[in-house]
């Protein structure tokens, strides 16, 4: 699984494009992020996921219809989650990950994932999502501002 997700993650533009457009490579990664037991299992997942991501972003083809959307919106919504998962080597992936899905999809959506680790009773999870926010507004203000 490390092997395929790794390979997932240096696929080039047009071929995550169309594993990504097809479903079956986020499902897997998906599957990884929920049911890995090893944390570089969970970490290839979501770097494996911000290639998805970035790859369909930087796809020639036409401009992303609905169901692209709500893909991005889905990977951002995954990768909010492993905010929340007991490795900080996961944390700080996923970090990784919001930023890039800020980058490449609905800022605001990735914003509000994040927005609601900050009342997480873990502390780590807190830190983690204060982390994201700051990097997010180094990048761009914008995003942050519609949400706050």
């Amino acid at each position: 699984a490390l092997e395929a997700l790794s390979s997932l993650a240096s696929a080039t533009s047009g071929e995550a494009s169309d594993c990504l457009r097809s479903g079956g490579a986020l499902a897997a990664v998906e599957a990884q992020l929920r049911g890995a037991d090893e944390v570089a299992l969970r970490v290839a997942a979501l770097r494996a996921l911000v290639a998805l991501a970035a790859c369909l972003a930087a796809s020639p083809r036409p401009p992303a219809d609905a169901a692209d959307r709500q893909e991005r919106r889905n990977s951002a919504a995954l990768a909010a989650q492993c905010l929340e998962d007991a490795e900080d080597e996961v944390r700080c992936a996923a970090v990784e990950a919001l930023l890039e899905a800020a980058r490449t999809s609905d800022s605001e959506v990735v914003v509000r994932e994040v927005v609601a680790r900050l009342a997480h009773e873990a502390t780590s999870v807190r830190f983690a999502a204060v982390e994201a926010l700051s990097r997010m507004a180094e990048r761009s203000a914008d995003a942050l501002d519609a949400v706050v």
